[in-house]
């Protein structure tokens, strides 16, 4: 079927005969309700609330373990697998950006180095981190 502009421009009086609401050209879109329950604790009640990890102990409990973990990351004697799987754990519990600059110069190295690696989860793994 071929479409002519005549067949449009014969019929302008159809545009004219709709009625168009005034709702659907106004600014602010008109939506439904949700019926929400307002919030049984208000603004002054969550902000008094304390949050009992900020304590001394615990800053110090975490950085004790980002260094053990910076530690093993910078071990020449782990094995490159290893060393994925740990990268790997690391992004998926989303803590990686504490270790960008160790986790870069592993993988610097990998790419670097032209491994025959029979391991097809390794080389896997490691496709998975470089991209």
């Amino acid at each position: 079927m071929i479409i002519s502009a005549s067949m449009f421009i014969s019929k302008p009086n159809l545009i004219s005969k709709f009625e168009v609401s005034k709702s659907c050209i106004s600014n602010s879109p008109i939506r439904r309700s949700g019926n929400y329950q307002p919030s049984i604790r208000d603004y002054n009640h969550i902000q008094s609330l304390k949050n009992h990890y900020s304590d001394e102990k615990f800053i110090r409990s975490r950085n004790e373990l980002k260094m053990e973990v910076k530690i093993m990351l910078s071990d020449r004697n782990m094995k490159q697998l290893e060393q994925l799987e740990i990268i790997d754990n690391l992004q998926r519990l989303g803590l990686s950006y504490h270790f960008e600059d160790e986790i870069s110069s592993i993988l610097n190295n990998l790419s670097d180095k032209d491994s025959k690696r029979d391991h097809l989860y390794a080389k896997a793994l490691e496709f998975r981190l470089l991209r």
